[in-house]
């Protein structure tokens, strides 16, 4: 089943702020070997004209199981911005992934090239029509660097800039090679977006404590504060 985004869409959509948040594909550990349909019941045994309930069993991911392990990483710079995967604050954010919303084994990096060629072809298309109509004000990118340059919006500065460097680790100890955030805004339809980059590293802003990640988000917030 492919995923076309992770999230409550119609909270998002009532959002004061509407934050997307980006990956490569999904993990094969959305659809454990056991259960396939265990972190999306209502949509096992789905056919695909059935829309409204596949939109219904994507909106309902974070309130059945979650992968958390992964999504918590994500969750910290959400929380700096004021919003969450999960319900209780101002906003409701969405999960995207820019290469495929098709689930792989192996990961992604481990494909062939052969492979990624062909699910990049369908995948990136699709992914820039789902930012199309969700229209986010900020979109969060924790990945390899080499994967921005699939993004084909049209970008309204000429090239990114910095938000933030850590140069702290996880336990304030000096890092030997700065962590640098960066921020780019982008036209998507009739609309500017702000586009925030930090590297990933296993998980999204990985290299960064709890707390770091929270900073990032509020630097986010306040970038994309001063030019509304």
């Amino acid at each position: 089943m492919p995923i076309l985004f992770f999230g409550d869409l119609h909270a998002y959509q009532l959002s004061p702020i509407r934050v997307v948040t980006v990956g490569l594909n999904p993990s094969r550990r959305e659809f454990p070997g056991g259960s396939p349909f265990e972190r999306f019941p209502g949509c096992a045994g789905n056919d695909p004209i059935q829309s409204e309930r596949y939109l219904n069993c994507l909106g309902s991911y974070f309130g059945v199981n979650p992968y958390r392990a992964w999504f918590s990483s994500y969750e910290a710079v959400l929380d700096g911005v004021g919003t969450s995967y999960y319900p209780g604050k101002p906003s409701t954010a969405l999960h995207t992934d820019i290469t495929s919303p098709i689930a792989t084994t192996p990961t992604w990096s481990r494909l062939k090239q052969s492979e990624r060629e062909v699910l990049l072809s369908h995948g990136v298309p699709i992914w820039h029509e789902v930012l199309k109509i969700t229209k986010p004000h900020v979109v969060l990118l924790s990945i390899a660097r080499e994967h921005i340059a699939k993004i084909r919006f049209a970008p309204l500065a000429d090239h990114w800039q910095t938000l933030h460097v850590f140069t702290s680790t996880k336990s304030g100890a000096p890092r030997s090679r700065p962590y640098t955030v960066e921020f780019r805004w982008y036209e998507i339809g009739n609309h500017a977006s702000l586009f925030i980059f930090g590297p990933a590293s296993q998980k999204p802003f990985g290299l960064l404590s709890d707390q770091q990640k929270i900073q990032v988000g509020e630097l986010a917030e306040g970038a994309f504060g001063l030019c509304i």
